[in-house]
């Protein structure tokens, strides 16, 4: 079906639809594709491959951010150093 045809047949959605998959990650883009799908099915398929773009990318940063945390370690917050035990004297 060429798109003359398929936007014959289904109405063409907003593109604003976008936005709800990207804030909403996975949840938007179902709920994009739940809203769409009967109306414009290419633009439902699409936005469900937004959601699982952006998780991933999210998914990477945290990642990185983690591992980034991680590497410092000791850096932030100086390891305690116990003081040595008093002995009384003998």
């Amino acid at each position: 079906m060429n798109d003359e045809e398929y936007y014959r047949y289904y109405r063409h959605a907003s593109a604003a639809w976008y936005l709800v998959p990207i804030f909403l990650g996975i949840i938007g883009g179902v709920i994009m594709w739940l809203a769409l799908k009967s109306e414009d099915p290419r633009k439902a398929k699409k936005g469900l491959i937004v959601a699982v773009i952006v998780y991933f990318i999210a998914l990477a940063i945290f990642l990185a951010i983690a591992a980034f945390l991680a590497s410092l370690g000791a850096t932030i917050v100086p390891p305690t150093v116990m003081p040595p035990p008093i002995i009384p004297p003998a």
